[in-house]
């Protein structure tokens, strides 16, 4: 290879070669990183998975004749026997209570999207120019008052209140058709 004809357009190229290998190279190094993470948070969810999977679950006797571990246990009930059944039953309603408040908070927020969802199916079809002479329509303000009010003419405060009536009836028929689908 001749260097002394290395041109403009060689340079270029072996510089977005020498990019190329080094984002190659980063890339399998944070892909191994990202693979060690994953590795790691997945066996911590595996033995988490497993330690909560035998605490509820009693082991049959034969495991613990053959468990080295632990001392022998006699056939006769112990106090501790009835202290962890006690314990297994308080942790149960532990859990049960903190999954009806779980539920209740769930309720409160679902309730507080309705009456959002309510609002704004409320102003889903007004301007924001007549949004302030539709509040005035309902409640129950005059075609007057409404003009004066808004600085609107009269004709579309008759406009206004019209439509403000003819909202309750629409809204009755959307609900008719939502309830039958």
């Amino acid at each position: 290879m001749n260097f002394l004809n290395f041109s403009e357009r060689d340079a270029l190229l072996l510089l977005v070669a020498l990019v190329a290998g080094y984002l190659l190279i980063l890339l399998l190094r944070l892909s191994w990183l990202g693979g060690q993470r994953l590795l790691q948070r997945l066996g911590r969810k595996w033995q988490d998975w497993r330690v909560t999977r035998h605490q509820h679950r009693p082991r049959p006797q034969w495991a613990r004749a053959l468990d080295m571990t632990r001392p022998a246990e006699t056939t006769e009930p112990s106090a501790s026997s009835a202290s962890s059944a006690s314990a297994a039953s308080f942790e149960a309603h532990l859990f049960r209570r903190s999954i009806e408040h779980e539920m209740q908070q769930l309720r409160t927020e679902v309730n507080e999207l309705r009456e959002l969802v309510g609002q704004l199916k409320s102003s889903r079809s007004t301007s924001p120019q007549y949004s302030e002479a539709m509040r005035l329509a309902r409640r129950g303000a005059n075609a007057r008052t409404i003009a004066d009010e808004c600085a609107i003419s009269l004709g579309e405060a008759e406009l206004v209140l019209a439509m403000s009536r003819d909202r309750q009836d629409y809204e009755d028929h959307d609900n008719r058709y939502d309830e039958n689908y």
